[in-house]
């Protein structure tokens, strides 16, 4: 135990400049922290579950079976937007990106078209 007041001050002043080292350390994680995960892991955030697109039983299944991890903030699942983009296909083309693709009054009329046959209903062909 420290008997006088100069030790005391001593001492107070010693753990202020530890705790402001401490704070810059921390200061300088955190920028080496932000700089790799720019490197890194551009783009990867958590996502709500919910506004992930996928069916909540699909959910479920795949965090069973631990395909995607899983993060409860409060009420809320989270996953990252990594691990979602890992859930699909290697091949994922956009169908506007092929070049035989329709346009929308062309994709219309085809499927207008597909089951136009002509049928005689009631009487009797002659």
């Amino acid at each position: 135990m420290p008997r006088d007041s100069s030790e005391v001050a001593r001492l107070e002043a010693e753990a202020h400049e530890l705790i402001a080292r401490g704070h810059t350390l921390l200061a300088q994680a955190a920028r080496l922290r932000a700089a790799r995960s720019d490197i890194q892991d551009s783009g990867d955030t958590l996502v709500p579950l919910a506004e992930s697109g996928l069916a909540v039983r699909t959910r479920r299944k795949l965090e069973r079976a631990g395909r995607i991890p899983v993060v409860k903030l409060g009420r809320e699942k989270y996953t990252s937007r990594s691990a979602l983009v890992a859930l699909l296909p290697a091949n994922n083309k956009d169908i506007n990106d092929s070049p035989t693709a329709q346009s929308p009054r062309e994709a219309a009329r085809a499927s207008y078209t597909r089951g136009m046959s002509p049928q005689v209903r009631g009487g009797r062909n002659k």
